[in-house]
């Protein structure tokens, strides 16, 4: 029973933040390959509930196919928010210059993943930045949980 329990994969349904949309098509203006890859990931998130469930193990992931690298955002840790980036390489190799900054909420009776938005390189996980400020007002308008500090 016990190795049965291991097997079973936790379906967490997705969630959008609004903001999300208008980053995406502010990436589509930047490069249309990179928008298309979101896209397609996207695609992928809401089909595959394997890859949904590695998202939200507190820990850094690699994942080969698509490729990308998944780990918590520092900052929120010390605020209780529960919330993790994405890196992601297109196939082609090329890194994409947005992160994706995803909330998860273990709740039952239901468990998700909130994509909170698309962030750029640029902004460097800054915590004080006006991305960080929508997010942290998201989580808690949309009733995500928080975590214990």
């Amino acid at each position: 029973m016990a190795n049965e329990y291991n097997r079973r994969v936790i379906d967490y349904c997705i969630e959008w933040a609004d903001g999300v949309q208008e980053d995406l098509d502010a990436v589509y203006v930047e490069n249309e390959d990179n928008g298309l890859f979101l896209d397609e990931l996207f695609d992928l998130l809401v089909e595959n509930a394997k890859v949904r469930e590695a998202l939200t193990w507190s820990r850094f992931q690699h994942i080969n196919d698509p490729r990308f690298d998944a780990a918590p955002v520092e900052w929120s840790k010390q605020w209780g928010y529960n919330l993790y980036y994405l890196k992601m390489w297109r196939q082609d190799g090329v890194l994409l210059p947005v992160r994706l900054i995803y909330a998860v909420h273990h709740v039952a009776p239901n468990p998700s993943i909130w994509i909170m938005g698309l962030m750029h390189r640029s902004d460097d996980y800054d915590e004080h930045s006006e991305f960080a400020q929508r997010v942290r007002s998201d989580y808690d308008r949309y009733g995500i949980a928080r975590i214990p500090c």
